[in-house]
């Protein structure tokens, strides 16, 4: 393993470039060695059945012949678009964690993925940070950006958990904001009344004294944003890249029209 200056935890193959993409290429612009590794990487063995909502949402993609197969290749060019590394580890999404010989699922309804962690699951981030640690140990301490967790999907708490055990570790970690989930005004914030908003997270940032960073970007920094998550065409539900550019461009200006920014949790120094 190389040395990096950056490490993004991203839960899936598209997290990292949907959710800090801008400042990703606006650091590899600068020359700064930028490594993405997608935790929940891993295809189920061939053969195994599938819950029935892997099934469905298998089915919602463009192409469901090979689905990590498509979503590496999208994450590779992706990964291109932004100049950053990749690396995907071997844990399985929750889509696919439970007992297929019982037909018995973690997470058998879509709303279960916006939920509590199924008990079995309890405990999973440690095994993560360990594997974590074998990449990131032979490195001259890079920063690490973690999830925030907005909207509460499974893996995305895994992941923000991982984080904070890495940050124990001594570890310097950030944590970046979810998007989609934390952009209300986005087709795919479907979550209403999630225990787990932005607000809330703001408020757990809050009460742990860290605060925002708002990282103003370039406009080039925007459109590499914009066109590596147009990379992920398995993931976008139909959504023109000029859906995707508005949404993106109203996110990164909320708070400040002139001037897009990505905010990024717990920095104690420059990104």
């Amino acid at each position: 393993m190389r040395n990096y200056d950056a490490i993004y935890l991203s839960a899936h193959y598209d997290d990292a470039a949907l959710s800090c993409g801008g400042l990703i290429h606006q650091q590899t612009e600068k020359g700064l060695s930028v490594l993405v590794v997608t935790l929940f990487g891993a295809s189920p063995t061939t053969g195994t059945p599938l819950s029935y909502l892997a099934q469905r949402l298998h089915a919602s993609m463009s192409d469901s012949s090979d689905i990590t197969t498509i979503r590496q290749k999208e994450d590779r060019v992706a990964m291109n678009v932004l100049g950053a590394d990749w690396h995907w580890m071997d844990f399985l999404s929750c889509i696919y964690r439970g007992s297929p010989q019982d037909d018995s699922w973690h997470y058998s309804r879509l709303e279960d993925m916006y939920h509590e962690l199924h008990p079995n699951d309890v405990g999973l981030e440690n095994t993560i940070a360990e594997a974590l640690l074998e990449i990131v140990k032979g490195t001259e301490q890079p920063k690490l950006y973690a999830p925030l967790g907005v909207g509460n999907h499974v893996d995305h708490q895994l992941t923000h958990r991982a984080g904070k055990l890495l940050q124990q570790q001594g570890y310097s970690v950030a944590f970046y904001e979810d998007y989609p989930y934390a952009d209300e005004a986005h087709t795919f914030s479907f979550l209403k009344g999630n225990p787990y908003s932005l607000q809330a997270a703001e408020a757990v940032m809050a009460q742990q004294n860290r605060t925002p960073h708002s990282i103003a970007l370039h406009p080039q920094n925007v459109k590499a944003r914009i066109h590596s998550i147009c990379a992920y065409q398995s993931q976008l539900g139909g959504l023109s890249e000029d859906a995707v550019a508005s949404y993106v461009q109203n996110f990164t200006t909320r708070n400040s029209p002139t001037q897009p920014a990505e905010r990024i949790w717990g920095l104690t120094e420059s990104p």
